[in-house]
Protein backbone atom coordinates (compact mmCIF):
# COMPACT_ATOMS: atom_id res chain seq x y z
CA UNK A 1 0.00 0.00 0.00
CA UNK A 2 1.36 3.57 -0.93
CA UNK A 3 0.18 6.65 0.73
CA UNK A 4 1.34 10.52 -0.71
CA UNK A 5 0.51 13.95 -0.50
CA UNK A 6 1.44 16.93 -1.57
CA UNK A 7 2.47 18.53 1.23
CA UNK A 8 5.73 20.31 2.35
CA UNK A 9 7.02 16.73 2.79
CA UNK A 10 10.33 16.96 4.93
CA UNK A 11 14.06 17.03 5.36
CA UNK A 12 16.23 13.76 4.06
CA UNK A 13 17.36 14.12 7.86
CA UNK A 14 14.37 13.96 9.09
CA UNK A 15 12.95 10.57 7.27
CA UNK A 16 14.73 8.01 9.33
CA UNK A 17 13.00 9.43 12.39
CA UNK A 18 9.34 9.75 11.52
CA UNK A 19 8.50 6.35 12.55
CA UNK A 20 9.73 7.55 16.55
CA UNK A 21 7.66 7.69 19.27
CA UNK A 22 6.84 11.33 20.04
CA UNK A 23 9.06 12.45 17.13
CA UNK A 24 7.89 15.58 15.55
CA UNK A 25 9.92 17.54 13.00
CA UNK A 26 10.10 21.28 12.56
CA UNK A 27 6.83 21.53 9.84
CA UNK A 28 4.46 19.83 11.74
CA UNK A 29 5.83 22.05 15.45
CA UNK A 30 4.38 24.98 13.49
CA UNK A 31 1.17 23.10 12.41
CA UNK A 32 -1.84 24.48 13.91
CA UNK A 33 -3.40 20.98 13.47
CA UNK A 34 -0.56 19.66 15.50
CA UNK A 35 -0.39 15.79 16.64
CA UNK A 36 1.54 14.20 19.37
CA UNK A 37 3.88 11.94 17.39
CA UNK A 38 2.38 8.72 18.02
CA UNK A 39 0.68 8.04 14.59
CA UNK A 40 3.66 6.78 12.13
CA UNK A 41 4.99 5.17 14.84
CA UNK A 42 2.10 2.98 15.95
CA UNK A 43 1.49 2.07 12.42
CA UNK A 44 5.09 0.85 11.93
CA UNK A 45 5.06 -1.15 15.29
CA UNK A 46 1.57 -2.61 13.70
CA UNK A 47 3.32 -3.70 10.09
CA UNK A 48 6.31 -5.19 12.43
CA UNK A 49 4.26 -7.35 13.42
CA UNK A 50 2.87 -8.22 10.45
CA UNK A 51 6.22 -9.08 9.36
CA UNK A 52 5.69 -6.18 6.75
CA UNK A 53 7.99 -3.15 6.00
CA UNK A 54 7.23 0.85 5.93
CA UNK A 55 9.57 3.09 4.20
CA UNK A 56 9.29 6.77 3.80
CA UNK A 57 9.96 9.15 0.58
CA UNK A 58 10.30 12.69 -0.19
CA UNK A 59 8.27 13.20 -3.59
CA UNK A 60 9.21 16.28 -6.00
CA UNK A 61 8.77 18.87 -5.77
CA UNK A 62 7.08 18.25 -2.35
CA UNK A 63 5.47 16.05 -0.31
CA UNK A 64 5.65 12.44 1.31
CA UNK A 65 5.19 9.19 0.26
CA UNK A 66 4.66 6.28 2.81
CA UNK A 67 5.06 2.55 1.72
CA UNK A 68 3.34 -0.42 3.90
CA UNK A 69 4.21 -4.18 2.36
CA UNK A 70 2.64 -6.50 4.27
CA UNK A 71 2.68 -10.35 3.48
CA UNK A 72 -0.24 -11.60 2.23
CA UNK A 73 -1.60 -14.59 4.88
CA UNK A 74 -2.62 -18.09 3.93
CA UNK A 75 -3.74 -21.34 5.50
CA UNK A 76 -0.39 -22.69 4.89
CA UNK A 77 1.36 -20.04 6.77
CA UNK A 78 -0.68 -22.00 10.06
CA UNK A 79 1.20 -24.46 10.00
Amino acid sequence: MCVADDGPGTTASNLERLFDVFYRDDMARSNPHKGSGLGLAIVKKMVQQMKGSINAAQVEPHGLQIVMRIPRYTKADNH
